[in-house]
């Protein structure tokens, strides 16, 4: 809780592996996962509240979070990347769910499912989000389940650069 997890790198994953409890109003940034996924995020199971993942990188998959069976809320996931799918948010391995809620999904990049890329038999549930290309962006690799819920939007969030607004800056 309150924390801020950046600079770290991985062989699998980059800022946070494996975790349980909850993650809430934390900064994961400029982490990196040099052989497969994961690079703010891996195989978490757990509630990850009003926290910004940004600027972290996967070899592979999910640039932002990777094969994690968690619920999202309130979180931005902006300027993430990915070297195969799931720049944003990746899935690969089986009977995986997640659940992504009042989340801004941004400005993320991969080949193939630049912001959502999941495969084989995962599930995602949406709602209330703001995701860059709208569900036609969420790419299906082998039959997963997208439940693309009420409230969901694909606008321009209109980031500002920050100290935009501070003539020192």
């Amino acid at each position: 809780t309150n924390c801020i997890i950046s600079g770290k790198s991985g062989a699998y994953t980059g800022g946070l592996d494996w975790c349980r409890g909850p993650i809430s109003n934390c900064i994961i940034s400029g982490n990196s996962a040099t052989i497969f996924g994961g690079g703010g995020l891996g195989w978490c199971h757990t509630t990850i509240t009003n926290c910004i993942i940004t600027g972290n990188s996967a070899a592979q998959w999910g640039g932002g979070i990777y094969d994690s069976s968690a619920t999202v809320r309130n979180c931005v996931i902006f300027g993430n990347s990915a070297g195969e799918s799931g720049g944003g948010i990746g899935f690969q391995g089986d009977e995986q769910m997640m659940t992504v809620e009042n989340c801004i999904i941004w400005n993320n990049e991969a080949p193939l499912g630049s912001q959502i890329a999941f495969m084989n038999a995962s599930e995602i549930s949406l709602s209330y989000c703001d995701v860059e290309g709208g569900e036609l962006a969420v790419q299906d690799h082998n039959g997963f389940t997208l439940n693309w819920g009420i409230g969901n939007i694909d606008e321009d969030p209109c980031f500002v650069d920050p100290g935009y607004w501070d003539p020192n800056n």
